[in-house]
């Protein structure tokens, strides 16, 4: 309708500035992402316990695990669901991607030795060589 009555005055000649400008606003589909929301929406941190219990997980599971895996381990493992637009973050891939000695490729998700000590962390503890002296 707002197009139309625009295309018609531009055709009669007169001026289109009293008419409000044309604005447009991103619309995201429900269920396909859009602005996060939440209490770590603005500092994107994952809380230590998770990251700790992350690390675990993959340092018990020889330093990698399928993605599409690490949910369910997760959740089986520790009782509870790594949830990452609770940290801030929109995807799982994101928060995964903040975690210290973390990485990922296509389809894994990788635990690399410590910078400072070069140790993989004990997957009793999560902790590495230089955090538990």
């Amino acid at each position: 309708m707002r197009k139309i009555t625009l295309l018609s005055s531009l055709r009669q000649g007169s001026s289109t500035s009293a008419e409000a400008p044309l604005t447009t606003t991103p619309s995201v589909p429900p269920g396909l992402g859009g602005p996060v929301k939440g209490p770590g929406a603005g500092d994107r941190s994952v809380p230590e316990g998770v990251v700790r219990k992350t690390v675990k997980l993959l340092a018990g599971r020889g330093g990698n695990i399928r993605l599409g895996k690490f949910l369910s381990e997760y959740e089986k493992k520790f009782g509870s669901s790594f949830v990452a637009r609770d940290y801030g973050f929109g995807c799982l891939r994101l928060a995964l991607l903040s975690l210290p000695g973390v990485t990922l490729t296509t389809d894994r998700v990788w635990l690399w030795s410590c910078r400072s000590c070069g140790m993989i962390p004990d997957p009793a503890t999560g902790l590495c060589k230089c955090e538990t002296v």
